[in-house]
């Protein structure tokens, strides 16, 4: 019912919480387009307390919006300080941490970035991966950010868990390609790297018959981040490889 002495921040905000099943569908649209005033922000933090119909959705559910929103109002100094303290609570499943982690690559600040290596090592430190990461990187997978030199050495721990090694490979082929790290940073790891590359081409090229192919989603940037090292025998022999498979 409509309370004229509650703002519609508050009213839609309430409406998120229904169990009104048609009355939250009509609350959670109008949230993805509803500006909210600076005034909102704790109001906001405690709705994210709440329980929401669609919870169950991984993609585009209203606790997602309802940050998506929240982080419109804030600066950047807010960002990191509520992510810092709020990150481990959000859903580890969907796309909420994800957006976080993004968020804090957009600010392009020494802190947010020395964050997002914190959260993202201990994300891959854990088994099972449940935060898609093609949004986590943000620009740092194609743009020249200078604090990307400072992620390592430490960024190579993701190279531990395989879910998160295309993070580690999209970063370090981009920062080579616009000079912020050099060969000497990764260079240690050319037997680890090489035993990637050469399991991830082996996966391409072992799909059954009717099955779809295998896209390695960082084959190529390994491949590249070996090709820039001192040739060996066997990275000779996977590029011999690859051109004769191309050919």
């Amino acid at each position: 019912s409509f309370d004229i002495f509650k703002s519609k921040s508050t009213q839609l905000l309430e409406s998120l919480k229904s169990s009104d099943t048609t009355l939250f569908k009509a609350s959670s649209m109008a949230l993805k387009g509803y500006e909210f005033e600076k005034s909102d922000i704790p109001q906001i933090i405690t709705t994210l307390k709440a329980n929401f119909i669609d919870d169950t959705l991984e993609y585009g559910n209203t606790r997602f919006w309802i940050y998506n929103r929240l982080y419109a109002l804030m600066d950047s100094v807010q960002k990191i300080d509520f992510i810092k303290n709020n990150y481990n609570s959000m859903p580890d499943s969907g796309i909420t941490r994800m957006d976080a982690l993004g968020e804090l690559v957009n600010i392009q600040s020494k802190e947010s970035i020395d964050l997002w290596k914190t959260l993202i090592i201990a994300a891959a430190s854990k088994s099972g991966k449940k935060t898609p990461l093609y949004g986590t990187i943000g620009s740092m997978g194609y743009d020249s950010l200078p604090l990307i030199s400072s992620l390592y050495p430490d960024l190579a721990k993701l190279l531990d868990n395989e879910d998160f090694k295309e993070v580690y490979y999209s970063i370090s082929a981009n920062a080579l390609k616009h000079k912020l790290i050099t060969t000497n940073t990764y260079s240690y790891l050319k037997d680890k790297i090489f035993s990637d590359a050469r399991a991830e081409y082996k996966r391409m090229n072992e799909h059954a018959s009717g099955q779809d192919a295998y896209y390695s989603p960082y084959f190529s940037d390994a491949l590249y981040m070996l090709n820039l090292l001192p040739a060996s025998e066997h990275v000779l022999q996977l590029n011999s490889e690859v051109i004769a498979d191309t050919v």
